[in-house]
């Protein structure tokens, strides 16, 4: 179950503690950069019961079935609850299944007119309707900075103090800076590994010469997923120039191959 509401922080905080207990998993977080959005992410072997469920709507503000709108599948254990006050949304509780919940956070987090989501609000959706990818993982979730983001910034050479000026993340708790340290971590070895002349090198034991070339969306894939995990992947790139040794090779044409060990 996942569930959202804007609000006093602590005071959302002290009111749904005491029904978090009765989850065999809980956690609660704090989001948003003009306004507190409560975050919660609970599990449990079983559906939840029905008075818990009441307990956690009411302390969300979803209990007015005169403003929330309502959906709920039985059989499945679905249901799910959305308030919208002014044209946003404000709270939401999505159970049995979640897949609209980090788009529908980020609409709340940015104060998003509800108006074009309604209709998706309580279907089934990983992505906006409105046929975006979302900002990504949010990274910082006081000042509200997504992964994409840092990692733009940092692939146009930000260090940890120009992210902390520039986006501002890392700047009040200090709990996402380990993982900021992360990401720049990960940015660096990629690129040291970018600048080894092709057919030379061993990276982590593995000859770049022997690396499997693979389709370039695989490839950028693989890198992408690399460099999430702070590790290196070799990206060798051979360029052919007009003093090519082979004759064959057309003046200026290049080639390119992602190695993975």
């Amino acid at each position: 179950m996942a569930a959202l509401a804007t609000g006093d922080g602590a005071s959302l905080l002290d009111a749904v503690q005491p029904l978090l207990r009765a989850c065999e998993y809980a956690a609660a977080g704090l989001a948003g950069r003009n306004r507190d959005v409560l975050t919660l992410r609970l599990a449990h072997t079983q559906p939840l019961p029905e008075a818990l469920l009441a307990a956690l709507d009411a302390a969300l503000g979803l209990d007015d079935p005169l403003a929330v709108m309502c959906y709920r599948d039985s059989p499945r254990s679905i249901s799910k609850h959305v308030r919208i006050t002014a044209g946003r949304v404000v709270a939401a509780r999505l159970t049995g299944e979640t897949a609209a919940f980090n788009w529908l956070r980020d609409a709340v987090v940015d104060g998003e007119d509800a108006a074009p989501l309604r209709a998706w609000m309580l279907a089934p959706v990983t992505r906006p309707p409105t046929g975006g990818a979302g900002r990504g993982r949010i990274v910082c979730n006081c000042l509200n900075v997504a992964e994409p983001d840092i990692v733009a910034a940092i692939a146009a050479g930000a260090g940890l103090a120009a992210l902390q000026t520039r986006l501002q993340c890392g700047t009040e708790c200090g709990s996402c800076v380990p993982e900021l340290k992360r990401l720049l971590a990960g940015e660096r070895a990629a690129v040291s590994v970018r600048g080894a002349p092709f057919g030379t090198g061993v990276v982590r034991g593995v000859r770049a010469d022997a690396c499997q070339t693979l389709p370039e969306p695989f490839a950028n894939k693989a890198l992408a997923e690399r460099r999430r995990r702070g590790t290196a992947i070799a990206e060798c790139v051979m360029s052919a120039t007009a003093d090519s040794a082979d004759a064959a090779t057309p003046p200026g044409h290049r080639f390119e191959s992602s190695c993975l060990e």
